[in-house]
């Protein structure tokens, strides 16, 4: 009676075609979980990004001229920082009590991270230093951060402009622009539009 069975270069050659599409498996789900990880990352950092501009569009549509004071600076900003007062809801409070705070974003760029910083109100005398009440990071990786501040110019039949800065004392803008860059992005892929409905009709001081 004839044996049957493996003989041992068929065993090998077996195991060796077993490894090779096993490994071929596992580099392919490698190499898919990877991608799916990286795809997750720039999905919450993309969701970030959205959430940060919605969160500074809320806190801007609730802006207020806080004080006539003669150069108190009711709204300030720059090309990368704005700061301004904004009506928050407090929800500790039962029924929901409204309160003014002020309001800084800005963008460290030692950390790539878009800032918020929240302080409370009443404002200590000039020169005195106001405490943080709260400071959050809304995003990372931020390459750039642009605001721009629009205004109504009466003197050129009534047309809408954009300034790079903001320092009028007696006004706030009625209208910002956000641009905000990610670091693995070449160009502006976020452009946010803000419109005050309470704030002034500015002109350009």
């Amino acid at each position: 009676m004839k044996k049957t069975g493996l003989t041992f270069l068929e065993l090998m050659l077996t195991l060796t075609i077993f490894a090779v599409v096993a490994v071929t498996v596992y580099s392919t789900f490698g190499t898919g979980l990877s991608a799916w990880r990286r795809a997750q990352k720039t999905q919450q950092l993309y969701q970030d990004v959205r959430m940060g501009l919605n969160r500074i569009a809320c806190d801007l549509e609730n802006a207020v001229f806080y004080s006539e004071k003669e150069d108190f600076p009711n709204f300030a900003g720059t090309g990368s920082k704005v700061s301004f007062y904004s009506l928050m809801d407090d929800y500790r409070i039962i029924p929901v009590h409204p309160e003014l705070r002020k309001i800084t974003y800005s963008l460290d760029e030692s950390t790539q991270i878009l800032q918020r910083l929240e302080q409370t109100l009443p404002l200590p005398e000039e020169g005195e230093e106001v405490e943080a009440e709260a400071q959050e990071a809304l995003a990372e990786k931020v390459a750039a951060l642009k605001f721009f501040y629009c205004y109504e110019d009466k003197e050129d039949n009534e047309s809408y402009k954009w300034l790079d800065t903001w320092n009028n004392t007696e006004e706030i803008p009625q209208g910002i622009r956000i641009e905000l860059a990610l670091e693995e992005a070449g160009e502006v892929p976020f452009t946010k539009y803000v419109f005050i409905p309470i704030g002034e009709k500015g002109q350009e001081k």
